[in-house]
């Protein structure tokens, strides 16, 4: 053919293009065949088949990607011969790589003829050019389609990646994606893991109000189709039905839904939904972007997850640091404090602060176990509940009662929805509670409750680390009511050694009593007072005597014991000699064996140094050891010997032995020997007599002077006791005071030094010279090296308060017959008082005693009429005959109110006064004497009937305060009354 014919036959069929009409096309497509199964990629498109538009499919066809129905067979090219009058027509497909997408029908005209091989190949290399057109054309068009999603796309992922709040993130995608994609509203669900369901995250443009739970109508929703079966879900008309009733929507006003799942590393975390007013299809870029976006978002959920977590982790490790600081605190409090109340109130408080719960609080169970009482509670409300004594029984209908019950932790997170929590009206806002029980080993002591305002406070984490906090608080609770107990026992066993002093005193009282007449008359009649005795009734009346005296040891041998046992028994210690004080026993022990062949033998080792010692306890332990030998020895030798000898460790000791030839001790029977009230014969037909007391007591005083005592013995061939006690060292052995005694030195002791020296500017131009002594626990040791004149005490000082130290000095034979002015001073108000007892006797009385006291203050012979003041007949008839034998005229006075009224009508020159009666005491008449002017001066004589308590000795002290704030003396008066009591000493 001819390129001109060629040319003309191109153009007439570019001609014949133009000119083509669609319906022409339309008539010869092929009907559409059925969908292919599989082709969707995993899509579900929900709709009814109806006619579509003949066009052929391609691969890369977006309904294709979105799983649509396929439409038609590969189409190819056909020439065919039309009958006479049809003209002959080509069709020519349109290509992309091997697959046609389209085809193009050419119909020639009849005028024309048919078609050349020729215009066949042309027309079928025009169409190939126009298919790479059209393909080029649409690729454009899709690249810039795509270009636009993925801009969406990454301003969505960019905005969800600019903050890690899941809250936030979800809120963006959810806004972004339904403008992105043309939906009218839609939501985004989550799984809830701790509660297994599908959640509402976020929703926009949807009607109806938010449920408070976000779970609420989420079991039959198109969202839970989608998230169960993890795929794709389009419905593009709700009129044709769906998966589930979609009545709600269309009421709602939506037609259509396009639903993914949300995901992440093959995990469904959620959907994302959208939801469109009006009915119609989505396109594949639509269906592309939106599983794209849930793809992403996946990535973008599980790194704010993650944060989360993260942030959770690190809140629940800050949490749990407060747990352990707060653990550490309390353990603290523990070491820092046992009274239980304090520990309970803390503890809540701390608790309380430190995790801000809504209230706090600690029950313990009572003895009986049947209650769990309010120990402790956190604010006002704490308080009233405590003021109303709250406690719940164990086992109750309460999360505490059932905890009291179990023993086991018990966490309600929602109050409302629990049906044991039982509401308080004082705490109305509490919606979660824990109760934690406090366990020592398996007993139950009580438990810890925790109440807050918000619901889901409390995680496993906190109550693990609770637990350890709750048995610290155990810890505690039992250690402070162990404390609590041992307080009490001590409190007991101080109540009854105070009970056992109380009834000891009032014994030896009750005791000496009778004793000092005992004592006292058979003494006046030996003595021949009352006239000539016989040599039998002297006889009878030394037995009387010697049983008195003996009594009178066994009373003072159990205050001993008692004081010891009390830990109250203190010694004077004293420069000793103790060769002298050896041969002043030795007297003692000669009466106790003249009427035996017994032979006293001494073995004492020359220049034994000075020791420190209290001399009167030594002596006491020695007539003990002595009087035992004596006891026990018929016939034979006791011998007291003394030497020095080495300790183990070098340094030397005393060591004292008094050794007899008696029956001895057996082996088994020498542990019995040093305890109290135990004797070796126990039986009541044994041989000797005695309490058991004796050597007990020397063991604890020979202790107290940090020695030892032992015994070595030999059935049948006697027995040697020892004690040992320490040499002093040298540098204690320095040089002290001799001691020189001057005429009228005056022993003042006082813990104020100020006042000592008022005495010196006083008595001095008097002629005397007054030595001072602030520190009271050495008057003994200062008055027994002075020998003074006189003693001025004061009656209050710290420490060691006078009236002990009285006492100390009136039972000590060296100082007993010192004479002793009690007396004190307010120096600041210049102001004071004396209670001018000359002297300090106690019961019994012996003769000599009374006289020499009296003698003392007689050196100007002015005292003839004595006022004697007790309650007790006998007591005052045997001091009427021991004054009248000395020469005294005594006047009787049975009790305070009948002494007082003798002192008020005619004052007697000096006073015997006993400190114990009934109706008007001692204490009482000595206010008054040192209260009136005109009685001021007259001497007293103190008489006790027993040793003075901690209560006496804080009645005596009382005295003297209301004296002193009285103010009843002056200085001058004071120093006066001073002065003219210690003229009247010899």
């Amino acid at each position: 053919m001819s390129s001109k014919r060629i040319q003309k036959r191109l153009d007439q069929l570019f001609t014949d293009i133009k000119q083509a009409e669609e319906p022409s096309l339309q008539q010869q497509v092929a009907t559409p065949a059925a969908p292919e199964s599989g082709a969707d990629e995993g899509w579900i498109v929900e709709e009814k088949a109806k006619p579509v538009k003949p066009k052929r499919s391609s691969p890369k066809s977006p309904r294709a990607d979105m799983g649509t129905r396929i439409l038609g067979p590969e189409p190819q090219m056909l020439a065919r011969e039309s009958q006479a009058i049809v003209p002959t027509t080509i069709t020519l497909p349109f290509r992309s790589g091997t697959d046609s997408w389209s085809v193009l029908e050419v119909v020639s005209p009849p005028e024309k003829g048919g078609w050349s091989q020729d215009e066949q190949l042309l027309a079928k290399q025009v169409t190939d050019q126009l298919s790479l057109a059209l393909e080029n054309a649409r690729l454009l068009k899709e690249t810039q389609q795509r270009n636009a999603e993925l801009a969406t796309l990454n301003e969505i992922i960019g905005s969800a990646s600019q903050t890690l709040e899941l809250k936030e993130i979800l809120d963006l995608v959810l806004r972004q994606t339904l403008s992105a994609v043309g939906f009218d509203g839609g939501l985004i669900t989550m799984y809830n893991q701790a509660r297994g369901k599908l959640e509402r995250a976020v929703r926009l443009g949807l009607p109806g109000e938010i449920p408070e739970d976000p779970a609420e109508g989420m079991e039959n929703s198109l969202c839970a189709v989608v998230f169960t079966q993890k795929r794709p879900i389009i419905i593009e008309d709700f009129r044709n039905g769906g998966p589930v009733d979609l009545t709600g929507e269309m009421e709602s006003g939506f037609f259509s839904y396009m639903g993914i799942p949300i995901e992440s590393k093959g995990e469904t975390l959620g959907t994302l939904c959208g939801f469109r007013k009006n009915p119609g299809t989505f396109s594949n870029s639509q269906a592309t972007l939106m599983q794209t976006i849930g793809r992403q978002i996946g990535f973008a959920i599980e790194n704010a997850r993650l944060f989360e977590q993260t942030q959770d982790a690190a809140m629940t490790l800050r949490r749990q640091n407060d747990y352990l600081a707060t653990s550490a605190e309390i353990s603290r409090l523990v070491s820092s404090t046992l009274d239980m109340d304090t520990l309970f109130r803390r503890t809540v408080n701390l608790i309380q602060e430190r995790f801000g719960f809504y209230h706090a609080a600690i029950f313990t169970i009572d003895e009986t176990g049947f209650s769990a009482i309010l120990r402790s509670a956190t604010g006002n409300v704490g308080e009233e509940m405590l003021h109303r004594r709250h406690s719940l029984p164990v086992g109750s209908r309460s999360i505490v009662g059932s905890v009291s019950s179990t023993g086991e932790p018990l966490v309600v997170n929602d109050t409302a929805a629990n049906p044991i929590f039982r509401p308080n009206p004082l705490l109305p806002d509490t919606q979660s509670e824990a109760a934690i029980p406090l366990h020592i080993g398996s007993r139950m002591v009580g438990v810890l409750d925790l109440q807050s305002k918000e619901v889901d406070s409390f995680t496993q984490n906190d109550i693990d680390v609770l637990m350890t906090l709750a048995d610290q608080v155990a810890i505690a609770i039992d250690n402070a009511h162990s404390y609590e107990l041992a307080q009490q026992a001590i409190n007991e066993m101080r109540e009854l050694d105070r009970l056992k002093s109380q009834f000891l005193a009032n014994m030896s009282h009750e005791l000496r009593t009778p004793l000092n007449s005992i004592i006292g008359f058979s003494r006046v009649i030996i003595k021949g007072i009352d006239g000539p005795v016989t040599d039998l009734q002297e006889q009878d009346l030394s037995a009387i005597y010697n049983s008195g005296q003996h009594l009178l040891r066994l009373i003072n041998d159990i205050l001993d014991l008692s004081k010891i046992d009390a830990g109250k028994m203190e010694l004077a210690f004293d420069d000793v000699n103790i060769a002298e004080l050896l041969q002043s026993v030795i007297p003692t022990v000669g009466g106790l064996i003249k009427d035996k062949p017994v032979t006293l033998a001494q073995n004492i080792q020359p220049n034994i140094p000075i020791i420190r010692a209290d001399a009167m306890r030594l002596r006491q332990v020695l007539i003990n050891l002595l009087s035992n030998a004596a006891k026990f020895t018929e016939e034979g030798t006791i011998t007291i010997s003394a030497a020095i000898q080495a300790r183990s460790d070098g340094q030397p000791e005393v060591i004292i032995r008094v050794a007899d030839t008696g029956p001895g001790i057996a082996l088994e029977d020498r542990g019995k020997l040093f305890q109290p009230f135990s004797q070796v014969d126990a039986s009541p037909t044994r041989k000797t007599g005695g309490t058991g007391l004796g050597l007990s007591i020397s063991r604890r005083l020979v202790e107290l002077h940090g020695g030892q005592i032992d015994v070595t013995s030999e059935v049948g061939k006697g027995s040697t006791f020892f004690f040992t006690l320490p040499l002093p060292k040298v540098s204690d052995a320095q040089s002290r005071s001799d001691g020189r005694r001057e005429d009228k030195v005056i022993l003042a002791i006082d813990d104020d030094a100020q006042v000592i020296g008022l005495y010196e500017r006083f008595l001095q131009p008097q002629g005397y010279q007054v030595v001072s002594l602030t520190d009271p626990t050495q008057a003994v040791e200062r008055a027994s090296q002075l020998k003074p004149y006189a003693i001025t005490l004061d009656v209050m000082m710290p420490g060691r308060d006078g009236w002990t130290v009285l006492a100390d000095l009136k039972n000590n034979p060296d100082t007993r017959d010192i004479p002793i002015i009690v007396c004190s001073i307010l120096e600041e108000d210049e102001k004071g008082f004396s209670l001018g007892a000359s002297d300090y006797l106690v019961k019994p009385i012996l003769e000599e005693d009374l006289l020499n006291a009296l003698d003392r203050l007689n050196a100007s012979n002015d005292i003839h009429d004595v006022l004697v003041i007790d309650d007790d007949n006998e007591d005052l008839r045997l001091m009427e005959r021991i004054l009248q034998q000395g020469q005294y005229n005594p006047i009787l006075a049975h009790g305070g109110p009948q002494g007082w009224e003798i002192l008020s009508g005619k004052p007697p020159h000096a006073v015997i006064l006993d400190l114990f009666m009934p109706d008007m005491d001692g204490f009482a008449i000595l206010e008054k004497l040192r209260s009136t002017s005109e009685l001021r001066d007259i001497p007293v004589i103190v008489v006790s009937g027993a040793e003075l308590t901690k209560e006496q000795q804080k009645q005596l002290s009382d005295f003297g305060q209301d004296l002193l704030r009285k103010g009843s003396l002056s200085e001058h008066e004071l120093l006066s009354s001073l002065d003219k009591a210690l003229k009247r000493i010899k």
